[in-house]
């Protein structure tokens, strides 16, 4: 069977054995790349320490605040919109703080051979201007060893993505604002509407395309595996930005002959 993109809605999840944490993707879902799930811990309240184990740990907050600590050096504390790194061998423990119940958005690679911890903030990380979207680093192939790359997508109202497809997988999840995704299953087309909390994963080579059809800025989590390529392309077509909250006047077109000769290069392929 053609392979299509695999939709998992806000709310809907599978909770695996050992677990009760909701399961948005598994290592099968995405051929032994990562694990993604949400973790819900109420205020005051964290889960026993998580033990040093083979696998990274990449945390994205999306509500309330969370104190990490690790290595017995003192807490960090995140926010929503940070990120926390864990990297393998490492074992930590957390615990919501304030009023209101934190959820984190959770991220698991085998792979990843990376030995650094990593806390960053809201705001943080290098951005580009890539046609009419801004994308922020979070982390890079050197944080993660080559495993996955993990950036954050801001896409002004109408904008988006035509039809591609490209080497590698990725995995968006939907921050803020509404997304229509449409994909490509032998010459038949079919389109999914995404909203905060949804999750869309897109196998290697599947063409698919994404636009903000909200009347407000868009923002999405997109996870890319193996990181190497991705990262180059983006940094190849993109221009850097200082400001990732406000969109430049008018898209950064590429050269139409060197966007085609990179489009090559990295084998993404326009529809």
């Amino acid at each position: 069977m053609t392979p299509s993109m695999l939709y998992v809605r806000a709310g809907e999840s599978r909770v695996l054995e050992n677990t009760s944490d909701p399961v948005k993707l598994t290592m099968d879902d995405t051929l032994g790349a990562y694990a993604l799930w949400e973790e819900r811990v109420p205020p005051g309240v964290g889960p026993a320490a998580r033990p040093a184990q083979e696998s990274s740990l990449t945390y994205y907050v999306l509500q309330g605040r969370v104190a990490f600590l690790w290595q017995g050096a003192g807490a960090v504390f995140a926010a929503a919109g940070d990120v926390i790194h864990l990297p393998q061998a490492e074992a930590c423990t957390y615990e919501g703080v304030g009023e209101e119940p934190c959820v984190l958005l959770a991220l698991l690679a085998p792979a990843d051979t990376s030995r650094r911890f990593r806390h960053i903030k809201a705001g943080e990380g290098r951005s580009l201007h890539v046609i009419t979207d801004i994308g922020t680093f979070k982390l890079t192939r050197e944080d993660t060893a080559g495993a996955y790359l993990l950036m954050e997508w801001r896409v002004p109202p109408q904008a988006g993505v035509a039809m591609h497809a490209q080497a590698g997988i990725e995995t968006f999840y939907i921050v803020e604002g509404s997304f229509s995704f449409r994909g490509q299953r032998s010459s038949e087309h079919y389109t999914l509407l995404a909203e905060r909390g949804d999750v869309i994963h897109v196998a290697e080579r599947v063409p698919h395309s994404y636009k903000n059809i909200g009347n407000d800025p868009g923002r999405m989590l997109v996870w890319m595996a193996p990181a190497g390529r991705a990262q180059q392309f983006f940094e190849e077509i993109g221009s850097p930005v200082e400001d990732a909250s406000a969109f430049p006047a008018a898209p950064a077109l590429p050269d139409p002959a060197a966007l085609r000769a990179t489009l090559q290069k990295y084998q993404v392929d326009f529809f």
